[in-house]
């Protein structure tokens, strides 16, 4: 683990001396699984955070990779009614590439790129489901929106994993992860 934190600060570095804006945010996400077997459910979604930042490149055209650490929460039921909640940490590496019009005062654009996520932890839960029942690494699209007005940023976004949810065959079916997000943050 320290070896991946050691690489991604390495290869970062020499980004963030060249970088035309970094942004530091932080916020809440829901959580909502698709593509459960037939006898689970989605009973509801949670609200856990995220905290991180980005670089941002460019005026016009952007680019922005980032770094955000992640809770997310939702609950599965089964036909016979009982539910769990269930909880996921890990740090998720977007790559956004956007548009955006840059009016001195504010600033707004609308985003779009591919996402990696590399699950940390798995809270307890009635299930007894492990990390090792999870897959440790996920790839998604995020699409979003972001404004700046001086120096306070605002982030929608919506993410769609293109992974599995689960590593193993398990009676919940193969699960795919959705995740909204909102964020509130500072730009430099």
């Amino acid at each position: 683990m320290k070896t991946r934190w050691l690489l991604a600060l390495a290869l970062l570095a020499p980004s963030l001396a060249a970088a035309q804006q970094i942004r530091l945010n932080a916020g809440g996400t829901y959580a909502s699984p698709s593509d459960l077997s037939a006898t689970w459910s989605q009973s509801g979604g949670e609200v856990g955070y995220h905290f991180g930042g980005d670089v941002r490149f460019g005026q016009f055209f952007t680019i922005a990779p980032g770094l955000h650490w992640q809770q997310l929460g939702f609950s599965l039921k089964n036909n016979a009614g009982a539910s769990t909640g269930i909880s996921l940490s890990g740090i998720q590496v977007p790559v956004m590439f956007g548009v955006g019009v840059d009016l001195k005062v504010v600033d707004a654009r609308v985003q779009a790129g591919p996402t990696v996520t590399f699950l940390t932890s798995v809270g307890s839960n009635d299930l007894l489901l492990a990390k090792s029942d999870f897959k440790s690494t996920s790839f998604g699209g995020q699409i979003g929106a972001a404004v700046d007005i001086l120096m306070v940023t605002i982030d929608l976004s919506y993410e769609y994993s293109f992974t599995q949810l689960f590593a193993v065959d398990t009676p919940y079916g193969s699960g795919k992860l959705g995740v909204a997000r909102i964020g509130l943050g500072v730009k430099f």
